[in-house]
């Protein structure tokens, strides 16, 4: 069984086209949607909120925060 959660945001234009420039450089991205995964992990692990035996890539709740 799938217990993935699925999300929409939305960015804005130039941000998607970064995204995409950066995708087209590093082909080890094979979609927008990794990438963010991938921003996001990280972005995670700078701020000490990431636990490898708690969450992992694939099998992850988040929530939407607004500054």
């Amino acid at each position: 069984m799938d217990t993935r959660n699925h999300v929409s945001i939305s960015l804005p234009k130039t941000l998607i086209q970064k995204i995409r420039q950066a995708i087209k450089q590093h082909p080890d991205y094979s979609s927008i949607a990794e990438f963010v995964k991938d921003a996001v992990r990280r972005r995670l692990e700078e701020l000490g909120c990431y636990d490898d035996e708690i969450i992992d890539a694939n099998n992850c709740d988040a929530e939407v925060l607004e500054r």
